[in-house]
């Protein structure tokens, strides 16, 4: 977040008041609510937030920085709506793939609040390392290289390394600044820092799946994973950084407000 001389904290952790409006599917939520708040109500309304895969991420900095929902690929960044779905078209979508035969059916209906704790995140702070970037595609050849340098048997010391399934509604632009994702997938890995050597370790396995990826990257990063210093104009692209930049002048030309990644009045 660069120097904080001066600088205000301003918790709203215990601002969590949540409204269900079910008629006209909209969520009215406190500045510090958590998605776990929204998520449990609408759920039993037969309503489906376009939250994370942590249920306990808060709704406001995860809306701010775009939000990307197991839904998004066909209902976009998770500042655009909030979704209903029916069992009928959830059966309808899956014949295809019940058809293969497959050897374990792990498909099944469950209500949308179940989407929370489908990633496992942990619902308490714990000190982590990661890294991650948006990829143009992928080639078989770097997917064989990423299981070789990440998956089983390789002693890749990370908790997890994941791809995320972009496109579909993500990639559409629908206004704003963080209106779409540029790029196909987005990588994420973490791990948990115990000590120094293992931190030095998870920085080299870093460097090495980076490697691995190079080729795909797009040079653009999501801003809600993002947790080390980054150039801000990487999450927007040029343009619109810079009209961003423009718009910091304007409303906030003596820089009251921070952000971790802060974007600079235009001078």
């Amino acid at each position: 977040m660069g120097p904080l001389d001066d600088t205000m904290l301003v918790k709203t952790s215990e601002m969590r008041g949540v409204e269900i409006d079910e008629a006209h599917r909209i969520a009215r939520v406190e500045a510090g609510a958590l998605w776990i708040d929204v998520t449990a109500p609408a759920s039993e309304a037969g309503l489906a937030p376009l939250a994370g895969s942590s249920p306990d991420v808060g709704v406001v900095g995860y809306t701010l920085g775009g939000g990307l929902s197991w839904l998004g690929r066909k209902y976009g960044l998770a500042c655009n709506r909030l979704v209903l779905e029916s069992d009928e078209r959830a059966e309808e979508l899956l014949a295809p793939l019940r058809a293969l035969g497959p050897e374990m059916d792990t498909f099944a209906a469950i209500p949308p609040v179940g989407l929370s704790r489908i990633h496992m995140d942990p619902e308490h702070p714990v000190p982590a390392m990661s890294d991650s970037a948006l990829l143009d595609g992928l080639t078989a050849e770097t997917i064989d290289a990423l299981v070789d340098a990440a998956g089983p048997d390789s002693g890749s010391p990370p908790l997890l390394v994941e791809l995320r399934h972009l496109g579909g509604a993500l990639g559409r632009y629908a206004g704003g600044a963080l209106a779409r994702f540029d790029g196909e997938y987005l990588y994420f890995a973490c791990g948990i820092p115990m000590d120094p050597a293992v931190a030095a370790a998870l920085e080299a396995h870093f460097a090495i799946v980076g490697a691995v990826l190079a080729e795909q990257a797009s040079g653009r990063q999501y801003l809600n994973f993002a947790e080390r210093p980054t150039d801000a104009a990487a999450f927007y692209g040029e343009e619109t950084y810079a009209r961003l930049r423009r718009l910091k002048a304007e409303v906030d030309p003596l820089e009251l407000f921070r952000g971790n990644h802060d974007i600079p009045a235009a001078g």
